[in-house]
């Protein structure tokens, strides 16, 4: 019944090159800004720092990092940014009280229009202010800020926003321009250069607009006051043609108008059209020049100051100019305008800098190019090459036989437990193999021995966690095997692991361990039902006998556990078969190029460490079509149709009424809500009444820790085979809030809780309850009696990985017996279904010490040390992520002018896709700031389809200097630098056990 909160967000492949030696420290630095035309009140302004990816920052839940600052009554406001760093401004309304730092008032606007403004059916007078809490959302984007400097976020400044994020600006010819899709310096310099040019602007950004309201206020004596009335009266025009189109909206969820006008800017290419009559166009500079003189002129009017009178009669001529110029141009032509050279728009030092980390971002791209040259030492890739052969051989020929071998063992316990103890039939075929080993069997003492060389028998084993007795009756046995077993010349050897040197105390033993439903004094004599199966080997060693004494010599030593657990249908308990999951397995081992007893003898060694489990081995009920006991890793992701239901009649039947429970010293009556899946469990949430509690942790921020807030509680509970004597109930969650039982309802089944349900055994379904569309979203209609919904199968079951590790470190010796610097592999993965995973590992070689990342894999540390990185995570709904490292320590580097840098190279891969057709929800920001999800369908069938268009975004100290972009038709990463040369990029990634690295993407691969 429950679904975590999932952030829907646009992502992109992104690549960050940092070298550790020219790390910045960019220091904060506070800038000034208005929002508009210096006609908004309380306007909300995040200011976010870009990422790495040269991306708009995130959260996790899919909101903008950044803080929010508030306007003042004159639409400046004060924010924080860094020096050689790209910000995002992004302009929007609030509501009341959700300034942190202040207690804002709701956002309110001018009316800047002479003849007044009409919005939502009211007339606002100009000058007036009125309500702009929604409906718009500017921004301003600004590279490697002054302190001090002035930036402003308005609609024409967000037009350069949208165009320098999704175009290389610099490869603009007029006749082709190089999609982008990130934020790099150039882009940002040159997008607002280009529509300052065409709209006759000085800076979009650096311009300060005037005031329509107040042009009378307005000092004439700076130099560029006539731009600045131009720029107010640009806007003016704009807020007009906004509120006409506002008022011709039918559908709330449409765009408006600066939205619909960037996008379109976008589309073309970063020019306006003059007027159209076949294209269709929001907004023209016919348009804008028209609306913004008629509203302009009619100010002009009641101005009293004469130098004012003076300048705006300056800015109507442009603007009547403009006019008709743009009036008597072709219909349907656009504007053919080219941003000022970069000379012009950046000083010597950000050029010289931008140039210094372009040809560093270079270097990078050849040093990953020649990674199997670079990351290994000299010499040692050869070796290491040849070792992973010899065992990948050894491995492919000696599979079969070590599965035959492994069969062998679970025969032998098998043929000890029905023919030795039992006493039943053993003349069955299968058996032949037992039987071939001359089988003696002494009663007495209840030991088979084999060829007298395999010892099998018996004991319990003691399943307390505290107590070391002895124990005369247990659930579980051990049928104890030791001695050698072999086939096709595979040599087999089994011990127990000892607590001591004298061997009489058995730590881990070589055993199958058969677990019983009730306790028995030893391995009954009669046929008893099996609840699960555990194949170990306390002391293991495998070798090819015939390899002795050559270059394929190789032994595995160590000790090996695999656990299955017996499964019978949940839905149908009493008349199943008992059927077996692979639960959990773990391998700890030594790979010798030796054939010895001491485990770490030899010249080329490795340690090998595995260990796994299943997800849900308790309720997935594989078919009775795949091996029973003892199946391999093809039992994985397997779902079983013998029991499918596609549809399950009266599957969810929800009941609301009220609970008298217990709280306090008291008693209070609680609102519920049952949801009784009728084959699996009734979960109830209860909603106590409100109370006033004293405001301890500030909930309210009004700095005030004594006052009293309204709170209620909310509690989940689960009715033990539906009954009301039986409740069982989680942690009590505080919503500081008045009750609202319908709406906390609706957020529950916004957030999944009861969308959809999970059948043991079968899988997820679909409940379909009654929504309506309200703005855009659906959301629940109001629940009330009883009532009872069928499922839909939207997922069926399958048998998952919940964690699998897998470590290993090779020591290797060269043909001078010299030892190599040793190589260390570490990876992680989980992975509940076959399209839902998260893998990490990390690859290091030559390396002094060991540290772990925030992942919990260890990598190599060291002067000399390489590291590669790597993650991948497929689990979230609509995105996939990851990242790709690459750590060299001590490389010199050799610049254009000769001069060499001798710094650690860090180059990290940050990518993602988003996968944002026909999506079932999205996460948007509500009145308060807070994530609130907006579902769009329900019962989709949603898969993810893989971007065609995948993008690395190249990143240098902070600013992004390239991209590349995969060639389909020739596999090859294409890379685009910021100053149009171009290179190609190959990524390097190792074979990873259970993961195919083959492709573009790593893909789940436990087929072997």
């Amino acid at each position: 019944m429950h679904s975590v909160l999932r952030s829907f967000v646009t992502l992109s492949l992104t690549v960050t090159l940092l070298a550790c030696s020219d790390d910045s420290s960019d220091s904060s630095i506070q800038i000034e800004g208005w929002v508009g035309a210096q006609g908004f009140d309380n306007a909300q302004v995040v200011v976010n720092q870009l990422s790495e990816a040269g991306q708009v920052d995130l959260d996790t839940s899919g909101l903008y990092v950044g803080v929010r600052e508030s306007t003042d009554t004159e639409s400046r406001f004060v924010a924080t940014t860094y020096e050689e760093e790209s910000t995002l401004l992004i302009a929007r309304g609030q509501i009341a009280d959700v300034d942190e730092d202040s207690d804002n008032l709701a956002t309110t606007r001018a009316c800047q229009l002479k003849l007044g403004c009409t919005v939502d059916s009211e007339d606002y007078a100009f000058g007036e202010y009125y309500s702009a809490t929604s409906g718009f959302e500017w921004r301003s984007i600004i590279f490697n800020a002054e302190d001090g400097g002035r930036h402003n976020v308005n609609a024409i400044t967000t037009l350069a926003a949208a165009f320098a994020y999704e175009y290389d600006v610099k490869s603009n010819d007029l006749i082709n321009i190089e999609y982008n899709a990130v934020f790099t310096p150039y882009d940002i310099v040159l997008a607002n250069s280009q529509l300052s040019k065409i709209l006759g602007l000085t800076d979009v950004v650096g311009d300060l607009p005037a005031n329509l309201t107040s042009l009378d206020s307005l000092s004439t004596s700076y130099a560029g006051a006539q731009n600045q009335i131009r720029y107010g009266a640009l806007l003016g025009g704009i807020q007009q043609l906004a509120l006409e189109h506002q008022a011709g909206l039918i559908d709330a969820t449409d765009d408006d108008f600066i939205t619909q006008v960037a996008a379109e800017y976008v589309a073309d290419e970063g020019q306006l059209y003059y007027r159209t009559e076949l294209e269709s166009r929001a907004l023209t500079l016919e348009t804008l020049y028209s609306t913004a003189y008629d509203n302009l002129l009619a100010i002009s009017e009641s101005l009293t100051d004469s130098d004012v009178q003076q300048l705006v009669s300056l800015a109507l001529a442009d603007l009547a100019v403009d006019r008709d110029s743009a009036a008597a141009q072709t219909a349907d032509t656009k504007t053919e305008m080219l941003a000022d050279d970069l000379t012009l728009l950046l000083t010597d030092d950000e050029i010289s800098d931008i140039s210094l980390g372009l040809e560093k971002t270079k270097l990078f791209v050849a040093s990953i190019n020649e990674f199997q040259a670079n990351f290994w030492e000299d010499d040692y890739k050869d070796e290491i090459d040849a070792y992973k052969t010899l065992l990948e051989e050894l491995s492919d020929e000696h599979r079969a036989t070590l599965d035959a071998l492994v069969q062998d063992f679970v025969l032998i316990q098998d043929y000890y437990v029905s023919c030795s103890i039992g006493g039943r039939d053993c003349t069955e075929a299968r058996f032949d193999d037992v039987i071939a080993l001359n089988p003696s069997y002494d009663s007495s003492t209840q030991t088979l021995t084999l060829d007298g060389d395999i010892t099998v028998s018996q004991e319990l084993e003691n399943l307390s966690v505290t107590n070391t007795d002895t124990v005369t009756e247990s659930q579980a046995v051990n049928v104890l095997i030791v001695g050698t077993l072999e086939r096709d010349g595979l040599v087999l050897n089994l011990d127990h692991t000892y607590e001591d040197d004298d061997e009489t105390e058995i730590e881990i033993p070589s055993a199958v361990r058969i677990y019983y439903p009730d306790e028995v004094t030893g391995v009954p004599e009669t046929e008893t039902a099996v609840e699960g199966y555990e194949i170990i080997w306390g002391d293991f060693q495998l070798y090819d006998e015939s390899a002795i004494g050559t270059d394929d010599e190789m032994e595995l030593s160590g000790a090996f556990l695999i656990f299955y657990r017996g499964v019978r249908d949940p839905q149908d308990l009493d008349n199943s078969d008992l059927r077996f999951n692979l639960s959990n397995w773990t391998l700890s081992s030594i790979i010798s190029d030796t054939v010895d007893e001491d485990d770490d003898s030899g010249y080329d060694i490795s340690t090998l460490i595995i260990s796994a489990q299943a997800s849900n081995p308790d309720t997935y009920y594989p078919s009775a079509d795949t091996e029973i006991k003892f199946a391999n890793l093809e039992g994985f992701y397997t779902a079983n149709d013998d029991v499918k239901l596609d549809t399950i009649t009266g599957l969810l039947t929800y009941s609301l009424g009220t609970e008298t429970v217990a709280y306090g010293s008291g008693y209070v009556e609680a609102e519920t809500i049952d949801f009784a899946n009728s084959m699996g469990e009734t979960t109830r949430y209860r909603f106590y009444p409100d109370s006033q509690v004293i405001d301890q942790y500030d909930v309210d921020d009004d700095d005030d820790t004594d006052d009293l807030v309204t709170m209620h509680i909310i509690e989940e509970c689960e009715l033990i085979d539906g009954s009301e004597s039986n409740i069982v109930c989680g942690a009590k969650s505080r919503v500081y809030e008045s009750r609202d039982l319908q709406q906390t309802i609706n957020d529950l089944w916004k957030l999944g809780a009861f969308q959809e349900t999970t059948v043991e055994g079968r899988g997820t379904y679909f409940i379909d309850f009654p929504t309506e569309e309200i703005d855009g979203c659906l959301n629940l209609q109001a629940l009330s009696g009883t009532d009872t919904l069928d499922g839909t199968l939207i997922e069926q079951e399958v048998l998952g990985l919940d964690s699998v590790r897998f470590t290993s470190e090779v020591s290797l010796m060269d043909d001078e017996l010299d030892s190599l610097p040793s190589t260390f592999f570490d990876m992680t993965l989980v992975a509940p279904t076959k399209e839902k995973y998260i893998v990490n590992l990390g690859l290091s070689h030559n390396y002094t010490g060991s540290t772990t990342d925030d992942s919990d894999i260890i990598l190599g540390t060291g002067s000399d040390t390489n590291v590669l990185r790597f993650s991948y995570d497929t689990s979230d709904d609509f995105t996939n992520s990851g990242s790709y490292a690459v750590f060299q320590g001590g490389v010199e580097l050799v610049l254009e002018d000769g001069s060499e840098v001798d710094e650690d190279q860090d180059i990290t891969a940050y990518f993602s896709q988003t996968y944002s057709d026909d999506v079932s929800y999205v996460i948007v920001e509500d009145e308060e700031g807070d994530a609130e999800r907006c579902v769009l369908s329900v019962n989709d069938d949603y898969t993810k389809d893989t971007a065609v268009d995948e993008v690395y975004y190249l990143n240098y100290s902070g600013l992004v200097y390239g991209t590349a972009r995969l060639n389909s038709s020739t596999s090859i990463w294409e890379v685009t630098y910021i100053d149009g040369t171009t290179a190609e990029m190959t990524w390097t990634l190792p074979s990873v056990p259970l993961i195919d690295t083959s492709g573009t993407s790593p893909v789940l691969d436990i087929d072997d």
